[in-house]
């Protein structure tokens, strides 16, 4: 297994947004298709495996989903959930706000703390649409009950709505084919929607990159694209989602001329015949780790 895991420390990032973590003690959950989740790990602790993947750079992030405050509705379960939410106007999982208002987290610029009850739009904008929020992160967007305006562009304010968790913090629920992520004061909390990495249907703006706090990188979630004007073939690269789409960050040795510590290379998929450039391999992605079920063909263009 060649991984080189560095520290998330990416604040536009998701991971940097919902995990603010260390205010309070969160267990480190698997979820299942039913909501329940069975504890690993060290429950004080929200740390990332660092086993299981030949990926380089660490961030996480996400897509949409139908909304669902129904814990008994079909789920993929919250990896990392928390205690109770601590005081707040509202509950963004039971979304208890009056008639016409929505419980929304908001942002002041230093973490995501608390939520309070905002008026919904007039005409709201449904999951995945496009969407626009008042000052940032506010609260205040056009998106309906149960969901936020995220992965806002830092010039346009525009973003997409995506779909806050149902449930409760401590047993979290989302809609088929998307996982729960809860920051450790169970406020920000958000439906990410799982991506196969050779044929993502992420939402505009997003990348498909592997879930580095999933055990072993058992999934792959939408995140933000934070390539900007990089993230070619051969680029260097800070963050798994500083690639282009279907492109991943990899540690530089695995890549001739690589100029960097990590580079972008291309997918590819180990179960067809090779299709890499210049007399690269098709690197299984989890070798020498069994590979995560609906994983088994994700691979790189690489030296084996």
């Amino acid at each position: 297994m060649v991984y080189d895991r560095r520290v998330i420390d990416a604040p536009r990032l998701l991971l940097g947004a919902l995990l603010g973590l260390g205010a309070a003690g969160c267990n480190n959950l698997v979820g299942s298709s039913d909501g329940s989740a069975t504890t690993t790990g060290d429950p004080t602790t929200t740390t990332a495996s660092s086993s299981g993947s030949a990926g380089a750079s660490t961030s996480v992030g996400a897509s949409s989903g139908a909304a669902s405050t129904d814990p008994t509705a079909a789920t993929s379960g919250g990896l990392f959930t928390c205690g109770d939410a601590p005081p707040s106007e509202c509950d963004v999982f039971a979304q208890d706000c009056p008639a016409g208002e929505k419980c929304a987290p908001f942002s002041d610029g230093a973490g995501w703390g608390e939520a309070k009850c905002v008026p919904v739009a007039p005409d709201p904008d449904m999951l995945g649409e496009p969407c626009t929020a008042e000052d940032g992160y506010s609260g205040v967007d056009t998106c309906d009950v149960g969901a936020l305006c995220f992965f806002l562009d830092d010039e346009s304010g525009e973003g997409h709505c995506v779909s806050l968790c149902g449930g409760t913090p401590r047993r979290p629920s989302c809609p088929e084919g998307h996982e729960c992520w809860i920051n450790s004061e169970a406020v920000l909390n958000l439906c990410l929607q799982l991506c196969d990495p050779l044929d993502a249907l992420c939402l505009p703006g997003t990348v498909c990159i592997p879930n580095v706090l999933s055990p072993n990188e058992a999934t792959w979630i939408c995140d933000d694209d934070d390539s900007g004007d990089g993230g070619a073939l051969g680029d260097p690269c800070d963050f798994a989602n500083s690639c282009d789409q279907g492109l991943a960050c990899v540690p530089g040795y695995r890549l001739e001329g690589c100029p960097s510590l990590d580079c972008c290379a291309l997918l590819c998929d180990t179960s067809q015949p090779n299709t890499c450039p210049n007399d690269q391999a098709c690197v299984p992605w989890y070798d020498p780790d069994p590979a995560p079920e609906g994983y088994e063909h994700v691979g790189f263009c690489g030296a084996p």
